[in-house]
């Protein structure tokens, strides 16, 4: 009998983490294959692959795992030892269980596209809520640094005029 030779750093398994990113990449996120989670005083957790934002968020988590496995045990020991469970995607090649919000939002075959392109929209556009205030903090903040820049300028220049300790703290020069 056959045995598949298969390495966790080969071209195979890099291809399939691979899929994530054409669409990480629309949100300007990045996959990172084998993402580690430091736990306090314990072990770090190892995911297959987390999504990270610009921020370097975990945004998503993925977990693949072998045909033969159970998506359901899978869930249960990985929640056991205390994985994230916000937006956290667990996969075999023709299942999908799709766990958010502290339920299960998708669990189903995904052998046809129309059901994998579904699980990825709700992985990928599901949002913790203080992430929606986070995106839209972060939004308007990116929006207003001109005018920051402008106001530390101005006091910048105030206090080099009229303050002799901050010329002395803080040289600066032209």
């Amino acid at each position: 009998m056959s045995t598949l030779n298969l390495k966790p750093t080969g071209a195979a398994v890099k291809k399939y983490y691979a899929t994530l990113d054409p669409c990480a990449r629309q949100f300007e996120w990045t996959v990172v294959p084998e993402y580690s989670i430091p736990r306090k005083e314990r072990n770090p957790l190892s995911v297959d692959a987390a999504l990270l934002d610009a921020f370097n968020l975990p945004r998503g988590h993925w977990e693949a795992k072998d045909q033969k496995d159970s998506l359901e045990a899978e869930m249960k020991k990985k929640f056991e030892a205390d994985y994230p469970r916000s937006n956290i995607l667990f996969q075999r090649p023709t299942e999908a269980l799709l766990f958010q919000d502290g339920r299960i939002a998708f669990h189903g075959p995904i052998d046809k596209s129309d059901e994998l392109v579904r699980v990825l929209q709700l992985f990928f556009n599901w949002r913790q809520p203080d992430h929606f205030s986070w995106d839209r903090a972060a939004s308007e903040f990116s929006e207003r640094i001109p005018q920051i820049a402008q106001g530390v300028m101005k006091l910048t220049e105030s206090e080099k005029r009229t303050n002799r300790a901050f010329v002395e703290r803080f040289p600066l020069h032209h």
